[in-house]
């Protein structure tokens, strides 16, 4: 199962996108189970399973810590690669790379390049 962790996610190009990527995983069947902040209440209540809660990193690190058995991998993943200590680590690397001239770019997690959902497709 796909797990979609979109709090704070609420308006303007983030939410139409997120409304894009839904309709698209509808659209193919997938198993999916998004975690909707409180403000888009009502707006996916035609997923497949949605929670919605208000946005707070105590309120997700509470979903997650209730859900450790069935997302593992996606909370092991949160923790370790997409942590801030990482990220901002990932930061440092790429700021020094572009600086010296490396263009030594990761190819995944923090600070990699982000493909396209869907070639061709603009939101």
């Amino acid at each position: 199962m796909i797990l979609i962790d979109s709090l704070y996610i609420n308006n303007s190009g983030g939410l139409r996108l997120l409304e894009y990527l839904i309709s698209e995983l509808q659209q193919s069947n997938a198993k999916y189970y998004l975690l909707a902040d409180s403000r888009c209440k009502g707006k996916f209540d035609d997923c497949q399973h949605v929670e919605y809660m208000d946005a707070s990193m105590r309120n997700r690190r509470h979903f997650y810590l209730q859900h450790r058995n069935v997302f593992a991998s996606v909370l092991k993943t949160i923790m370790e690669e997409w942590s801030p200590k990482s990220a901002a680590n990932r930061l440092l690397e790429l700021s020094q790379s572009l600086i010296t001239g490396a263009n030594s770019i990761p190819l995944d997690g923090p600070c990699s390049i982000a493909k396209p959902i869907k070639k061709g497709v603009t939101i």
